[in-house]
């Protein structure tokens, strides 16, 4: 898929929906999109998923701020670019 063609995607993508993120560095990971929106750690809009399995790095928390609830090590945080609609 083309960068140009997953950032339409991504744009796309809703509270609620099954999301993909993908990362060159650590592959895919397939979760539930919780939040869509700015944080306090980082510029620009990011997406906080629930991962389908303990894969993650936090509960839906970052620092003292929570964005989301999901149980422990089941919490991702990504750049909105790096998330799209899962649709198999």
């Amino acid at each position: 898929m083309s960068s140009i063609a997953s950032s339409a995607m991504s744009s796309q993508v809703k509270l609620g929906d099954r999301v993909i993120v993908s990362s060159q560095t650590a592959g895919t990971k397939t979760g539930t999109l919780r939040y869509l929106g700015p944080t306090d750690f980082a510029a620009g809009d990011w997406a906080g998923v629930e991962l389908d399995a303990a894969i993650g790095k936090n509960d839906g928390s970052v620092g003292d701020k929570k964005y989301f609830e999901c149980k422990p090590k089941f919490g991702l945080f990504a750049p909105l670019h790096k998330v799209s609609i899962n649709t198999i």
